[in-house]
């Protein structure tokens, strides 16, 4: 009778573990996804910029109405942000220290935002933001990646060499959007 409760209790104590493991692998889990979303987001925007730019030869002046356009076209980051923050504070109780060091890691959208209403009152040119939002972006987007490896870390090593495959992949525009520019551009072959 002692064999088998000691047995019981034991493999209650790793049911329990178990469950509380697999509840920690879904909520990193969610925090790397809206992470993944919001890295792609700020990179896809940045890398159709670039495109656009140099394909229609933009002159400097236009780029800010075209990042602002491009940022409309984007589903928002708020969502993102909201969601890896819920799921952050999910994995807060079970891991409080990893949800310490990544609480902070998706606040790019709020920094920029944060920036840009203090370029505005303080006078800052469309140019001069457009620039120093690029030179925030070249600063912060490193410690985003760091944080997005952290967390397929912690998911599995599987998702760690994916998501190592898609950080380090080049971007590329779709098909469909890239035909559309040039098609755009022989109707136009004038610079904007």
């Amino acid at each position: 009778p002692f064999a088998s409760l000691v047995v019981g209790w034991y493999l209650n104590e790793m049911s329990k573990k178990y469950q509380i493991s697999r509840e920690r692998r879904a909520h990193v889990g969610r925090a790397l996804s809206n992470l993944l979303e919001l890295h792609h987001q700020i990179r896809s925007v940045e890398n159709a910029m670039n495109l656009i730019v140099h394909r229609f030869d933009l002159p400097k002046d236009q780029e800010p109405v075209l990042h602002a356009a491009l940022n409309q076209l984007i589903p928002q980051a708020d969502v993102y942000v909201a969601r890896y923050e819920e799921a952050i504070e999910q994995l807060s109780e079970s891991d409080p220290v990893v949800a310490f060091n990544l609480r902070t890691k998706a606040q790019i959208p709020r920094s920029l935002a944060m920036l840009r209403t203090m370029g505005a009152n303080h006078g800052a040119t469309d140019i001069d933001m457009a620039v120093i939002e690029k030179q925030v972006k070249v600063m912060l987007v490193p410690h985003l990646e760091i944080a997005i490896k952290e967390l397929a870390d912690l998911h599995g090593r599987s998702t760690l060499r994916q998501v190592n495959r898609m950080l380090d992949s080049p971007f590329e525009m779709p098909i469909e959007i890239n035909d559309l520019l040039k098609n755009v551009q022989a109707a136009n072959p004038e610079p904007l």
